[in-house]
């Protein structure tokens, strides 16, 4: 977020905007996206914008993520433009468009996309775009970005210029384009740098949930959702007392599963247990259960109930289930509650 704010302030626009967009077209066809407006220098706070298009030789339809950046300040970008959009897409892809004003033709802002769907487009687009100031409402204060500051760096040395120029010699400044260009370079790097972080992320996750123990609990049954529960014994030596340690309702709609974690040893690995598990269909009652250790249980309310196994289990909505054993060791224990 701060890389593409900062882009976009260097490359001379006000407004950074994050949004979903949807439509179709064959030859002439419609678009709508809506989103949010942030201030690059974190002076106005958050907008809402409502986006609504025609566009001219076009082929295919699907959705995108979209992230654009505008001249005018992101309570003031609004209005009608028109401009052009490149894309190509079979199941994902991607895509730019750039918007010009209607009196001097200059760039007003540019775009770029990462689309869903079947999409060819070489196309003509004009466009209304409505603006609506907003707050976050779980903020107690107006939501305003933070101001983007410039980073300043130090290199260890400076090297010697290839070449010294002339005497009052000025460097050209780079086009709109240049800079719209070379921002839209960086956006892509960022977008790719934030993807690979989180496949990073989901990865260094899923080697640690390797040396967990889990419990997956899946719903092979003929009823279009289950209420799953289960106890583990805990060693004294792990910590507090030993006994059952039951809990509950969990839910496993069909052919889908509840991953539950049981407690890490000191090491922050998995242990193994010995293990209860029981299900019921919360509609029609039916249940599925065993011959092992009867367990104290709720029928309606999420529980965890310490010494499980004796604790007394009278009244409301309280249940004994009769369990099944089964024994869990580091890694995914699979159990599946059938008919």
């Amino acid at each position: 977020m701060r890389t593409i704010l900062n882009e976009a302030k260097r490359a001379g626009y006000q407004t950074v905007t994050f949004g979903a967009s949807g439509g179709g077209a064959f030859g002439v066809g419609f678009e709508g996206e809506n989103g949010f407006a942030f201030d690059v220098n974190g002076k106005q706070s958050v907008a809402t914008y409502h986006t609504l298009g025609v566009k001219f030789i076009a082929l295919g339809a699907g959705s995108a993520v979209t992230v654009g950046m505008y001249k005018k300040n992101n309570h003031a970008f609004g209005g009608d433009a028109h401009g052009a959009t490149v894309a190509f897409a079979a199941i994902g892809g991607s895509g730019a468009s750039a918007y010009f004003n209607y009196d001097s033709g200059e760039v007003e802002g540019v775009s770029a996309f990462l689309t869903g769907g079947a999409r060819a487009e070489l196309s003509y687009v004009r466009n209304t775009t409505k603006v609506l100031p907003t707050r976050i409402a779980a903020s107690s204060s107006p939501a305003f970005v933070r101001p983007v500051v410039e980073e300043e760096t130090y290199p260890d040395y400076y090297p010697e210029p290839d070449y010294y120029p002339e005497p009052g010699y000025v460097a050209p400044k780079p086009t709109t384009a240049e800079l719209a260009q070379g921002a839209a370079n960086n956006i892509a790097a960022a977008i790719t740098e934030a993807i690979i972080a989180r496949r990073e992320i989901k990865r260094a996750q899923k080697a640690r949930d390797a040396q967990r123990t889990m419990l997956k609990l899946c719903n092979r049954t003929g009823s279009k959702k289950i209420a799953i529960g289960f106890a583990y014994w805990k060693e004294a030596a792990i910590g507090g007392e030993a006994g059952w340690f039951s809990q509950g309702r969990y839910f496993a709609k069909r052919k889908k599963c509840a991953n539950l974690f049981l407690p890490d040893g000191p090491d922050g690995k998995g242990l193994e247990y010995s293990v209860r598990v029981w299900a019921f269909d919360p509609e029609t009652g039916k249940n599925w259960t065993g011959n092992s250790t009867p367990m104290c249980t709720d029928k309606e309310r999420a529980y965890a109930f310490r010494n499980a196994d004796t604790l007394p289990c009278i009244g409301g909505t309280l249940r004994v289930f009769h369990s099944i054993s089964i024994e869990a060791g580091r890694g995914e224990n699979v159990y599946n509650f059938t008919d």
